[in-house]
């Protein structure tokens, strides 16, 4: 063990990051194995964490801090404006993201000005997660995303707005200076939609006009997202890598919103599995004839997850997947050099069907075969998950 170069080390036990036991168990196991595992137990941590004095000796090594309602039944507020007076660089000197999750209103308005003013001198900080957050209007997000000066990765999840009657009884933190005209510069953005409020549509207008109009090279709309236009309407351009699910209750969002996507290097389409959505399959070769640009594409990606226990031959549209043959190889594709094909499914299938999904990988490798002949490079993967993660900014690592 001794032998082994600590950044292999390190390298094995990041295959460990999800599971906090199992890398306890390994810094548990020599001296030599301490150090790396060190690296990503304590990579991701709560908010509180910051306050107990035990934690100072492995702060160097926190990468990640998340903030979240102590107590999840009665959604306790966060001491959000004690914690942030500790996010000091000299304390955190790896500090690269923030993640608030599942915080009401209440639980943000006694963030001073001073607070986002720490904010603003968090220069390591490059990467916000917003998820399941009720915020008073937009003013009040804008103070969070461009108080963080050198911020380039965002992921939106489920953002909306307090009910007006409670909105009324309190203010947003004033921020001298907010600074909206040369912030955000975003190149990643990962926003799941939602058009029952009109916080999706306020932010998606808000970014679109700010300075990520030009600066966005990757925008993902996860797999789970519905109603993808109130995001994919305003962007274009400057994306070249994008990820977005396809689906029939939604065959019209594409229309037109796509054709300003020119600049296309890489393309995700996340699918539902044949037998649990068949309209998307339909959808997906008119899609790629018509529905937006690919002179520029080098690398196509289905990812089809599978939810519910099914056959696994019926999981892929065969006839769909040679019309895809056919049109990846007429001339408007002439740039695509990889078509990935990725078949996930969770964990609680009641057999283990491996040898299954390999014979399947293997008949749609067989079906894509004549791509090859163009210089197309064939990949087909099969991942066996806990729960579908599709976000740019992973949740996935464990958190003390």
């Amino acid at each position: 063990m001794h032998s082994l170069p600590q950044e292999l080390v390190c390298h094995v036990l990041q295959y460990l990051a999800t599971d906090l036991e199992a890398l306890l168990a390994a810094s548990l196991t020599c001296h030599h194995l301490l150090p790396a595992a060190r690296e990503h137990l304590f990579a991701v941590v709560s908010g509180e964490m910051l306050l107990q004095d035990y934690m100072k000796p492995y702060l160097e090594y926190v990468t990640e801090v998340r903030f979240r309602p102590v107590n999840r039944r009665t959604s306790s507020p966060v001491p959000i404006h004690e914690i942030l007076w500790h996010l000091r660089p000299d304390v955190l000197p790896r500090l690269t993201a923030l993640s608030f999750l599942g915080l009401q209103f209440w639980n943000l308005i006694g963030m001073l000005p001073g607070s986002f003013k720490g904010l603003s001198k968090l220069t390591s900080v490059t990467e916000l997660t917003l998820s399941g957050m009720s915020f008073l209007n937009l003013r009040h997000i804008q103070t969070f995303v461009c108080s963080l000066p050198n911020l380039s990765a965002l992921n939106l999840h489920r953002i909306t707005y307090a009910d007006p009657s409670m909105a009324r009884r309190f203010s947003v933190p004033l921020v001298e200076k907010l600074d909206i005209k040369t912030r955000p510069r975003i190149r990643r953005l990962a926003f799941s939609p939602d058009g029952t409020t009109t916080a999706t549509s306020q932010i998606a207008e808000w970014l679109a006009r700010s300075p990520s109009a030009d600066s966005l090279v990757s925008l993902l709309v996860p797999y789970s997202a519905r109603s993808p236009q109130y995001v994919l309407s305003r962007f274009g351009p400057s994306v070249e890598h994008l990820s977005l699910p396809i689906r029939d209750v939604d065959k019209y969002a594409y229309d037109g919103h796509l054709e300003r996507y020119t600049s296309l290097h890489t393309l995700t389409i996340f699918m539902d599995s044949y037998n649990m959505s068949q309209g998307s399959w339909y959808i997906l070769i008119p899609f790629l004839e018509h529905g937006i640009g690919t002179q520029h594409l080098q690398k196509l990606t289905i990812d089809v997850r599978v939810e519910f226990v099914t056959a696994l031959n019926a999981v892929i549209d065969w006839a769909a997947l040679d019309r895809l043959k056919d049109v990846l190889e007429c001339t408007h594709f002439d740039a695509l050099r990889e078509v990935e094909v990725i078949v996930q499914h969770k964990e609680e299938l009641p057999w283990n069907p491996a040898e299954e999904m390999q014979q399947l990988l293997k008949r749609v490798e067989e079906r894509l075969y004549g791509l090859s002949d163009g210089g197309v490079r064939v990949v087909t993967r099969y991942w066996r998950v806990k729960e579908f993660y599709d976000t740019i900014i992973s949740l996935q690592r464990g958190v003390l």
